[in-house]
């Protein structure tokens, strides 16, 4: 991996790296630490792209691929919305969704989340090429209706169940040539 880009971290002409970002969509709060599992294997798997993480605290082992170019974001949301875009184009987005292993009644979990993976199926709707992974644990709720709504939009699109074939098949797109934006 080359780098681990986290918010609000900008990396400036972005377009000039020839290399591929997969960018981890999926819950941070309740959902037990996923993204630092999902780093190693995409990591074991020789990906030389970067990666983009919401989770603003990485485990300490990948202080030394954190990426520190400048801060150019207001909000989380707008760096989010900037990476995502990117890999969409230039490498592929994976949707992990966990069960849910912490509670806390005063927060709905993965909120966020089915708003961001709403918003990638529209996109999807007029821009079928767009590389998407989704990958989910038995358990979490809406996972059903989720892969029924991305079905309509992309009828072959194929869905995982553990980290490991997820991370595998955002890998592969990543690595595919990217798309034209």
């Amino acid at each position: 991996m080359k780098g681990l880009i986290i918010p609000k971290t900008f990396i400036h002409n972005f377009s000039e790296y020839s290399v591929p970002l997969i960018f981890l969509f999926g819950p941070i709060k309740g959902a037990g630490g996923w993204r630092n599992r999902a780093i190693d294997i995409i990591e074991d798997l020789g990906f030389d792209g970067f990666v983009a993480s919401p989770d603003a605290h990485p485990d300490e082992k990948y202080n030394s691929k954190l990426v520190y170019k400048g801060v150019d974001f207001s909000t989380n949301l707008e760096w989010e919305r900037y990476y995502w875009e990117k890999s969409l184009y230039h490498g592929a987005g994976m949707f992990w969704l966990p069960k849910q292993v912490d509670f806390n009644i005063n927060q709905i979990y993965a909120r966020e989340t089915r708003g961001e993976q709403g918003e990638v199926r529209g996109m999807l709707r007029f821009e079928p090429n767009l590389r998407v992974v989704i990958g989910g644990e038995e358990g979490f709720e809406g996972l059903s209706l989720m892969k029924r709504n991305y079905l309509e939009v992309r009828p072959s699109m194929k869905f995982y169940v553990t980290l490991e074939e997820t991370c595998a098949e955002v890998v592969r797109l990543a690595r595919e040539p990217r798309l034209n934006k």
